[in-house]
């Protein structure tokens, strides 16, 4: 099975996408891949011409023009929450079905996952691990929307459904903070869904691991935005990460 792989990025997260593409063709044999497609919300000329350089790559073009952005301000909604919909449109713009791997662009593989993927299901959904989160950390979802495969065409609805289920998430917790709806859409999305298709699950501590200290387990880390690690030269610094920014980005 060949798979496709989708992710979204501005210029903001070049380095970020930058990484991602390495770590893929480092790190998984690129004859199981059919396309990368990297969904432009804003990356500068110099950033595609990197990118297109590697052979299976696809810049796809969009309505979008964002920045690098804070949690919750509207640049970072625009890339987060069109996620999904850019998604369902580089699945049609197919001309035949290939299933999608979709992954965030603050992600780097690590070691080969794609044996890991139940291969029979029609969605596979990236299902949240606390480990590496605060303890009450306000972000209960069941699911987390970092890593989410499209295995076959019965994933169309189900991609469909989250995103009408985004708009209906509150964005504002019982703490009184601000809460991304993505992540809970996907899970409501999932629960409303798992009877109609067939949904595995893969634990986010192996294929999104946000942890400090990763265990051998994981796959892929998911440098995301953290207490510890507010800017970009601080999540791409960090000590899990340095090897990885020094072999991509030197």
């Amino acid at each position: 099975m060949k798979y496709n792989i989708f992710t979204v990025a501005n210029e903001g997260y070049s380095p970020f996408v930058r990484m991602f593409v390495c770590s893929i063709f480092d790190k998984i044999d690129i004859q199981n891949l059919n396309k990368i497609i990297i969904a432009d919300t804003g990356l500068s000329e110099k950033t595609k011409n990197f990118l297109s350089s590697f052979p299976k790559v696809s810049i796809m073009k969009t309505q979008l023009n964002t920045k690098y952005s804070r949690i919750h301000d509207d640049s970072w909604k625009k890339n987060v929450y069109s996620k999904a919909e850019l998604l369902l449109k580089a699945i049609k713009a197919e001309s035949s079905f290939f299933p999608t791997i979709m992954m965030d662009a603050d992600c780097i593989i690590v070691e080969n996952f794609l044996d890991l993927l139940d291969r029979e299901s029609d969605v596979v959904a990236c299902l949240r691990n606390q480990a590496g989160r605060s303890p009450g950390h306000q972000a209960t979802s069941t699911h987390i929307g970092s890593f989410f495969v499209a295995n076959t065409e019965a994933s169309l609805p189900f991609i469909e459904q989250w995103i009408k289920e985004i708009p209906l998430i509150t964005t504002i917790g019982p703490d009184g903070k601000r809460i991304p709806q993505e992540s809970p859409a996907l899970s409501n999305t999932c629960s409303n869904l798992r009877l109609d298709i067939n949904i595995a699950d893969i634990d986010e501590r192996i294929i999104a691991n946000i942890e400090v200290s990763p265990p051998d387990c994981a796959k892929v880390y998911h440098l995301k935005s953290d207490w510890q690690f507010l800017t970009i030269e601080k999540r791409i610094n960090q000590p899990r990460a340095r090897y990885y920014k020094n072999r991509y980005l030197s």
